[in-house]
C-alpha cells in the first residue's frame, strides 16, 4: 500500500485514516502541518472554544481553566479576580471592597459592610 506524503493542514489531524484530516476538537489546537502530529490539549490556563483551532487563547482576567483541554474557562467567585492565563481556582483573590469569609469550610467573597472598606486584595 502506498503511504501519502500529504500532511494535515493546521488546524487539523488525521482521527479517521490515512489520508483523511478532520478539525481539531474544541479545547484542543494544532499550529503546524507536520505530517502525524496530532492535535494538543490547550495547556491549563488556556482555551479554543472554535473547532480547527490553530493555537489556544489565555483565560481572560477574572476566569480560570485548571485542567488541559479546556474549551472555556471558568468565571471566579462574585467579587474576586484573577490575572489573565490563571490555571487553579486558587489564582481567584477576594478584591478591594470584599472580605474574604470562612462559611464551614467554604470561602467566598463577600461584600464589606456598610462604612466598612478594605484596600487590598486577598486570597479567596
Amino acid at each position: 500500500m502506498l503511504q501519502s506524503a500529504c500532511a494535515c493542514l493546521v488546524g487539523y489531524d488525521v482521527q479517521r485514516g490515512p489520508n483523511e484530516c478532520t478539525k481539531c476538537a474544541a479545547g484542543k489546537y494544532k499550529n503546524t502541518a507536520a505530517g502525524g502530529e496530532l492535535c494538543l490539549d490547550c495547556p491549563a490556563g488556556n482555551f479554543s472554544a472554535v473547532l480547527g483551532a490553530t493555537s489556544c487563547d489565555a483565560c481572560a482576567a477574572g476566569s480560570y481553566s485548571a485542567a488541559p483541554g479546556a474549551s472555556v474557562c471558568t468565571d471566579c467567585q462574585v467579587g474576586a479576580g484573577s490575572p489573565v492565563g490563571s490555571d487553579a481556582v486558587d489564582d481567584c483573590v477576594c478584591e478591594i471592597g470584599y472580605e474574604g469569609v470562612d462559611a464551614d469550610g467554604v470561602y467566598t467573597c463577600q461584600a464589606c459592610q456598610a462604612r466598612f472598606y478594605k484596600d487590598y486584595v486577598q486570597p479567596g
